[in-house]
């Protein structure tokens, strides 16, 4: 490949990248509080309903991680950080204790 062409490869990955179309990350929003009802994989925490993901959802329970989402319980402190995934609240993170 020439000089120029590659240049103008790079040229135009910066202006992509500037975008945010590659982005791979999101802005998460990090919350604390109770779990007052758990509907599968929906939890209602603090009055404000979120999802979890099976796959991308990582529950921490007293400090270890990559615990299954079926221990949890109402009345468990947790924080969690949620970021939003096609105009749904989902969990990345749940810390419990």
């Amino acid at each position: 490949m020439s000089f120029c062409r590659v240049a103008r490869l790079l040229a135009i990955l910066a202006a992509v990248a500037g975008t945010g179309a590659f982005s791979a990350t999101t802005r998460a929003e990090t919350f604390a509080g109770k779990i007052e009802k758990i509907d599968g994989a929906n939890v209602t925490l603090s009055g404000r309903t979120i999802a979890l993901s099976a796959a991308r959802t990582n529950v921490c329970l007293k400090g270890i991680c990559d615990q299954a989402m079926d221990r949890l319980k109402p009345g468990m402190t947790c924080s969690a950080e949620v970021a939003d995934r096609s105009g749904t609240a989902e969990v990345r993170r749940l810390a419990c204790r």
